[in-house]
């Protein structure tokens, strides 16, 4: 947790010091921050990001439009005690994203952080194949994934000749049935 306190006799402070959001391409991730002050102030909250993990917050540059993550929360709000803060964000890219969020207590009193980590997999379909698995399909069929759909579409077309190939004997079985009652 980190605690700023000054003169003015403000505690201020922030937990977890570090925060790791995971998810797929295009979904909202949102993970709870808590906030602790010993009396009412109000917070404002940035976000700066970089392309590398690092603990030194003059690297942190970039913004979350230039990444192509959408933050979603409170910009602006108040706190007094302890108060859960509820961070949203979502990126359209697969990759890793390192962040750090800042809590600035109103009249620059005190500022706290948290290092974020934003995970982002690609998003698996239905059958669990991912999208670059099917992209992929000619160029890697020995892949795994591709060894997957390989064997599903097997399976599909044998079922379906099993099917056809029953249907067939019971529409011959009924047939002879139909004849075998007209003899008698």
């Amino acid at each position: 947790m980190f605690l700023a306190g000054i003169s003015s006799g403000l505690k201020f402070g922030v937990y977890p010091a570090k925060i790791t959001f995971n998810g797929t391409a295009g979904e909202k991730i949102c993970e709870k921050v808590f906030l602790n002050s010993d009396r009412e102030t109000g917070v404002s909250v940035e976000d700066h990001w970089n392309s590398v993990e690092s603990r030194k917050i003059q690297d942190y540059e970039l913004n979350s439009s230039y990444l192509g993550i959408i933050e979603s929360y409170d910009k602006n709000f108040k706190v007094n005690g302890t108060s859960a803060v509820n961070i949203c964000f979502e990126a359209k890219n697969v990759g890793v994203y390192y962040g750090a969020l800042i809590f600035n207590a109103e009249n620059g009193y005190a500022s706290v952080g948290v290092w974020t980590t934003v995970n982002v997999k690609e998003r698996e379909n239905l059958f669990g194949i991912s999208g670059n698995a099917i992209n992929n399909f000619g160029k890697n069929v020995l892949s795994p994934n591709g060894l997957f759909v390989i064997s599903f579409v097997l399976e599909v077309i044998v079922l379906l000749f099993l099917f056809k190939l029953v249907k067939k004997k019971r529409e011959k079985n009924s047939e002879l049935e139909k004849n075998s009652e007209n003899e008698l």
